[in-house]
Parts: C-alpha cells; structure tokens; sequence
C-alpha cells in the first residue's frame, strides 16, 4: 500500500512519468548566497532513483541558469536527470542572447547597481542570469528597509520584458517564458495516460500549476498534479509543509514507481 497523499496515489501506475521540481525552497533551503544552499539529501537521492527506472523521466526546473543549476545540485554531466534554467528559457548550458535583450538586461542591472549604491544598504545585491537578472534583499537585516527597495527595483523602467516577484527578491527578464510553457509542451508530447507531478514553492511555480489545471480542463488524457511547498494561495493539488516533506513524498513515490516496475514484466 503506497504511503502517498491522495492526490498522487494514481501517479506510480501511469504507464509514463515525468517527475519536475523546482529546486530552491523545494529540494533545498534559502541562503543569501545563492551559491551556498544546503540541498536536501533525501531528495536528491530519490530523484536520482526516480530517474534511473524505465519509461520515468526527472527534470529540475529552476529560475537559475543552468550552470549555477548544475554546481548546487551537484547533478552531474551524465546525470539522466534534466536541467532546465530561466524557467524554461534555458535547455543548454552557454546559451547566448540577442544584444537586444543583452541591452535590456545590462539596462536594468546598472540601474539597480545604482540604487543598491544611493540606498546605502548592505546586504542587497544584483544577480545575473543568462535571461534574467535578479535583485536580492535576503540579506539586508531590516525588513521594513528590503521592501522598500524591491518596490523600487519593480518600477524601474525597461524597454521591453516586465518584472515578476518571489521571496526577497525581484527578477526581470526580457522575454515571456514561464514554467508553465515549459510544463505545457512537454506534456504535450507525452504519451496518453502519462503522469506528471511538478513541484515548487514561489511566486513564479504557480505558472506551473496554471497550466496544469488549464490542461486538465482541456480534458487532457493524463494523471497531472502540482504540489504547493510551504503557504498561501495556489492553483496546484496539493500542498506540503516545507522540505523535509517533499522529501518524504518523492522517497515514497520512487518506492512505489520502483514496485510497480518490477511488478509489470513489459518494462523490463
């Protein structure tokens, strides 16, 4: 009997499954070094068993680049676990932009380098993604000071692209590509009856769990499911408490994807 919450009870019997996570705040906790996050074991491990079982695919679907991806979450070259970056913008490693949106994003990280330095704060610092740049406030001490100055990074002026929030920070890109177009045409393309479950916790998954929804009320042939970590309002199936729990659901799921394989000879 699988210990699995209801709403992923069906997922290890779909004949296909794709398993997604977001990776900060969902397989790993939150620092003001991005570079120094503490990833959660458990996780990981089941993710990499997860992967390694026939007709069952894993994929880390992050608003990092995919280098900085590949360094934290220590899922090597040839891993058969997928990275994916700029939440779904980047599917290789050294991917290049156009000078255009290279202008926009050099436009938008001078302008907040100059706020950072007229604001006197420490702790605030821009971060730079191959298709994105990031305002961080994690580390400046006063609360009332970080809000300030991520609503004034949000209304600084950009020729085209727009803003989008999630937890202490502020991310700009100049070009429209969501996790939930990602999660779309990859599901698009699967095999009917295929199971999907992606999982996150900001702002920015519930573009995911968007479109999820919208493709189950498109009467979709599949098993899709989006887990919410952490509070507050979402369009996604289920919600867990923090890490800890999504490592416990995804050692459970890969132990009951691993039973039903063994247990059906034709995946052998």
């Amino acid at each position: 009997m699988s210990a699995l919450i209801p709403a992923l009870e069906r997922l290890p019997a779909c004949e296909f499954l794709l398993v997604v996570s977001d990776f900060d705040g969902t397989l790993a906790g939150f620092s003001p070094n991005p570079d120094d996050v503490a990833v959660h074991a458990p996780s990981m491990d089941a993710l990499r068993a997860l992967s390694a079982l026939p007709n069952t695919s894993v994929a880390l679907l992050s608003g990092r680049s995919v280098e900085s991806l590949r360094a934290v979450s220590g899922v090597g070259r040839d891993s058969a676990i997928a990275l994916v970056g700029s939440h779904g913008a980047q599917r290789e490693e050294g991917a290049c932009v156009s000078p255009e949106v290279q202008r926009c994003l050099d436009e938008v990280a001078q302008a907040w380098e100059r706020l950072i330095a007229s604001s006197g704060c420490s702790g605030a610092f821009v971060e730079h993604k191959p298709y994105h740049r990031v305002f961080h406030v994690r580390g400046v001490a006063d609360a009332a000071v970080a809000e300030a100055l991520l609503r004034r990074a949000a209304g600084v002026g950009c020729s085209r692209g727009g803003f989008s929030e999630g937890k202490c920070v502020v991310e700009y890109s100049p070009i429209a590509v969501t996790k939930g177009d990602w999660l779309r045409e990859q599901v698009e393309g699967l095999p009917a009856g295929a199971g999907v479950v992606f999982i996150g916790d900001d702002v920015t998954d519930e573009h995911g769990f968007s479109a999820l929804r919208a493709l189950e009320s498109a009467g979709h042939n599949g098993v899709l499911r989006g887990v919410k970590v952490g509070d507050g309002v979402t369009e996604a199936h289920a919600t867990m408490a923090g890490i800890r729990e999504v490592g416990e659901m995804l050692s459970e799921l890969a132990k009951a994807r691993q039973i039903f394989i063994k247990e059906h000879p034709r995946f052998q």
